[in-house]
């Protein structure tokens, strides 16, 4: 409450709003120069989580407890019911992924019986339990050759980086078998920088 302006109306937010609230959605893009497959990220051991990702009908959700200081965190700790929806990149209108945010939002109402209408899934719901961070072992230009939803295989490469000055290329391979969840969208990377979620 005594914080800096942003702290302030984030702490005037969350109690004036979000303690008020029975469940919440929060929308996401992924970050600057990545891109996500869409997904609901929760605690997906909480009954009440677990609802809320059921009745959004995204065909992927993700066990991710969320990081302290986090809405979708905070929520959770006040015992709301929370769960974050990420789809595409930021700065992008991308007309498929909004409607499928849309049709989600609709279809979540439905169930929680806010709204007329059935609770409709077009897709089997998959749950992911774990999942892992690819990163950079070398640097320089960064270019994927698997694109999010995609399955992936351990061993198969999944992506090169090659040194503009040296021309030597690296290839990344994938650690593990499992779907691309996110990545960076091809750039000039360093060693440690995360390229996929998976």
């Amino acid at each position: 409450p005594n914080g800096s302006v942003a702290g302030r109306i984030a702490h005037q937010f969350f109690e004036q709003v979000v303690k008020r609230c029975d469940a919440l959605v929060d929308l996401h893009t992924g970050s600057l120069r990545r891109t996500n497959l869409a997904q609901i990220r929760t605690d997906l051991r909480e009954v009440a989580n677990l609802r809320i990702a059921w009745g959004f009908g995204s065909e992927h959700a993700v066990h991710s407890v969320g990081k302290p200081g986090t809405l979708r965190r905070a929520a959770n700790d006040a015992g709301i019911a929370a769960v974050l929806y990420e789809a595409g990149e930021p700065g992008v209108i991308d007309a498929d992924e909004i409607g499928r945010g849309v049709a989600g939002i609709r279809t979540l109402l439905a169930a929680l019986e806010m709204r007329d209408g059935e609770a409709t899934h077009t897709a089997e719901q998959r749950l992911y339990g774990e999942t892992q961070w690819v990163r950079a072992d070398a640097s320089g230009i960064y270019v994927p050759t698997v694109r999010p939803g995609d399955s992936i295989e351990t061993g198969q490469p999944i992506a090169t980086i090659t040194d503009p000055f040296s021309k030597q290329r690296a290839s990344v391979v994938a650690p593990t078998s499992g779907r691309v969840l996110g990545m960076a969208l091809g750039q000039v990377v360093i060693p440690g920088f995360a390229l996929f979620h998976l």
